[in-house]
């Protein structure tokens, strides 16, 4: 007990000289410091030793002789000091050239406390972009100027400052990275924080001039100022009207109901069962509890809605697939990896684990690659107890990812299952998971995610690089967002009978 105790007080020491250390370096940061060649150069350098090495998808989408002129070009276009943000922006269009969305890069800790403590104004609107025939499309969604008369909900942004929105979706997808052509994905989480990835990319203005197409009116353009978090109080009254239907201190147990909910109709026709991710909140006991509920209730439709679900833990999506699939089932075909020995565990965090799964539980095949043997080809049983035997009807959008888009992907063709939305944004085929670690290259500290193992869902299933397409395609239109209309919450309503205004 005395040696626990002196060795916590050791810790805590070690603690709070690493805080006081850390604090020291973020206050003498500053976005706009610049690194020098060399610098840039080095960590370039050891990014491109550590994807050859431990990437197993690097040339799954893009040739050999393609990704070797993509990061060479890159190298080479390092002439001149750089920020941070602008090495960051060189190394994200860089990676999406790999295709593989599990692959990423994230700002420093230094730059993201430092950008958390000294907010700045930024464009004002939260926008969506919209899928169509023609090509994406802008359209605003919220403004903070609750008083602003100008510009409104489900308007088309034609423009920004005079650049096309059409040039300004092109020119930010490049930076992101996806499954194959999964660019859904790319058009959600740039619709996510629309403003913070606007700035990145084409920096900060004090005005816009933002172009407007609204049915009934001749298309214009105005200015709006840049919304400053700090001044601007018009955000606060906002908020005021959002906390009458959600209050803005929630409990431990509203917070989870966020995450995962079951909602039964009044009718006792249908349940919706929301799950925003197969990670932290999930709760097998919540699963659990919830097919129980649908077998006593008798409920004969279930809406499982995955569209804000990018994913997490592989074995919770198992977990509700043994709830649905009528059989025994097969998950993933294949798991496997580049290399049983991790070439730079130094510059990776938490690389203990993924090196003992990759040591002992893969084993190397005639392929070349090193197989998770326990994990690919293995058959699932349906769970009998509460299993259900009704409906399903599976929605989806851009943001359906990684677990969740491998779960829609076994769900298709299932007998009762109807998928409903958007192509997922997660690979159809199959896409890269398991372990994913990051990197910290060593000059800058930006942070670069890395998968260890590739998965293919089914070999049968196209390698087209596309995500699951859905049963029935519902694409939001600006008409939807001026209405506050859920499109495809509506469709499952029209299917199984019932009006609207039942949820």
């Amino acid at each position: 007990m005395a040696y626990r105790t002196a060795l916590s007080k050791l810790l805590a020491c070690l603690a709070l000289l690493a805080a006081g250390c850390s604090g020291s370096r973020v206050a003498s940061y500053t976005p706009d410091m610049k690194y020098s060649p060399e610098v840039l150069h080095k960590d370039f350098r050891l990014l491109t030793s550590v994807m050859v090495a431990d990437h197993p998808s690097l040339y799954w989408y893009t040739p050999k002789d393609s990704i070797r002129y993509y990061f060479e070009q890159a190298d080479a276009s390092i002439t001149a000091p750089m920020t941070e943000a602008a090495f960051r922006n060189l190394v994200a269009a860089t990676l999406a050239h790999i295709r593989c969305g599990h692959t990423g890069v994230r700002y420093s800790t230094q730059y993201e406390e430092y950008t958390t403590r000294h907010t700045a104004p930024q464009f004002p609107f939260q926008v969506k972009i919209l899928a169509s025939p023609d090509g994406p499309s802008l359209a605003l969604v919220f403004s903070p100027y609750v008083r602003d008369t100008v510009f409104k909900p489900g308007d088309v942004i034609t423009s920004i400052n005079g650049l096309p929105a059409a040039t300004v979706i092109d020119s930010m997808r490049r930076f992101f990275s996806v499954d194959g052509n999964c660019y859904n994905f790319a058009y959600q989480r740039i619709s996510g924080d629309f403003p913070l990835w606007y700035q990145s990319i084409f920096g900060r203005d004090s005005i816009y001039t933002v172009g407007i197409s609204r049915p009934g009116r001749e298309d214009f353009a105005a200015p709006v100022r840049a919304f400053d978090l700090q001044k601007d109080t018009s955000l606060a009254q906002a908020l005021k009207f959002w906390e009458m239907g959600a209050p803005l201190r929630m409990s431990k147990q509203e917070e989870l109901a966020q995450i995962r909910n079951l909602r039964i109709d009044s009718s006792g026709k249908l349940a919706v069962l929301t799950l925003r991710t197969f990670d932290e909140g999930f709760s097998k006991s919540f699963i659990r509890q919830s097919f129980e509920i649908l077998r006593k209730e008798k409920i004969p439709n279930l809406v499982i809605d995955l569209r804000t679900n990018s994913g997490g833990q592989l074995s919770n999506a198992v977990l509700l697939a043994e709830y649905l699939k009528p059989s025994d089932f097969v998950f993933v075909d294949s798991v496997y990896a580049a290399t049983r020995h991790i070439s730079y565990k130094s510059y990776m965090d938490h690389s203990f684990l993924p090196q003992l799964g990759m040591t002992f539980l893969t084993r190397k095949r005639e392929d070349g690659y090193y197989h998770f043997t326990s994990l690919e080809g293995k058959r699932y049983r349906p769970i009998r107890r509460d299993h259900y035997r009704g409906h399903v009807y599976v929605l989806t959008g851009g943001f359906t990812f990684s677990a969740a888009s491998i779960f829609t992907a076994n769900m298709k063709g299932t007998q009762d299952v109807t998928v409903i939305g958007e192509e997922t944004g997660g690979g159809y085929y199959g896409n890269d998971g398991i372990y994913i670690p990051d990197i910290t290259l060593p000059g800058t500290r930006l942070r670069v995610s890395i998968p260890l193992f590739r998965m293919v869902i089914n070999h049968r299933f196209p390698k087209d690089g596309r995500g699951v397409q859905p049963d029935i395609e519902i694409v939001p239109t600006t008409a939807d967002i001026r209405g506050a209309i859920d499109p495809k919450m509506r469709k499952v309503l029209e299917l199984v009978g019932l009006p609207v205004v039942d949820l």
